[in-house]
């Protein structure tokens, strides 16, 4: 029952998560495809109708199979849902990691107050989710064991195959690029070693270092689309 009630109040949550940043991107003149439709901050509810349709006829295959795999996972798996939580929590504290990581290299106020209120849900959802899977591995060696060799094997960073490889690849690699981009991912892999079965996990610092290695030593001097924020007063 409390993973269900927490689960009602994440979805809510993400989704006014994906309707603020919209909205930011509305306002600062950042047109998406396949429509280009015009947001701004009081735009009606929801924005960009057109796109997620759009984005979700191209997962259909995809979105199908993940739910089937999910399906049949829980019912061979005795505790599925101890890899749920894992999983959860590493989409969760890699996500954290991400919007510290934008802080540090963007200079944009309402940006960084954006992130700032965002980053206070994500560390709640973090939190729970780190606590199901502490509790729910700790139960059974053999548990832990098929988790860790789920996430090893299977993991991949959040929002992987929505958008091409490519732009996947560019967000880890210029936010997490350099010294600094690199202790971040050691803290992540350090805070989920934590968990029961995952001593030396390296899944944070791997998906950087492969994401940096695809995008070749050059890649910040790709011509990326930027708009100048545009925010009406």
């Amino acid at each position: 029952p409390e993973v269900t009630a927490f689960l009602s109040c994440w979805v809510y949550e993400e989704l006014w998560h994906g309707e603020a940043f919209s909205r930011f991107l509305g306002e600062a003149g950042c047109g998406l495809g396949p429509d280009r439709e015009e947001v701004w901050a009081d735009a009606p509810f929801p924005s960009r109708v057109g796109r997620n349709s759009w984005i979700r006829r191209r997962l259909l295959g995809k979105g199908h199979a993940s739910h089937l795999a999910t399906l049949l996972g829980s019912m061979v798996f005795r505790d599925f849902v101890a890899l749920h939580m894992t999983w959860g929590a590493i989409n969760e504290l890699s996500t954290l990691g991400a919007y510290e990581r934008l802080i540090a290299r963007t200079n944009h106020p309402v940006l960084v107050d954006l992130l700032t209120r965002i980053i206070k849900d994500e560390r709640r959802h973090f939190a729970f989710y780190r606590a199901q899977a502490r509790m729910r591995l700790a139960r059974s060696l053999g548990t832990a064991r098929a988790v860790r060799w789920t996430l090893d094997h299977l993991w991949a960073p959040a929002g992987t195959g929505v958008r091409p490889q490519w732009e996947t690849d560019f967000v880890i690699a210029w936010l997490f690029n350099g010294d600094d981009g690199r202790a971040a991912a050691e803290d992540m892999d350090e805070t989920i070693a934590q968990l029961p079965g995952f001593a030396g996990s390296r899944l944070a610092a791997r998906a950087r270092g492969e994401a940096i290695a695809r995008m070749g030593p050059d890649f910040e001097k790709m011509r990326v689309a930027a708009p100048l924020a545009a925010f009406r007063t």
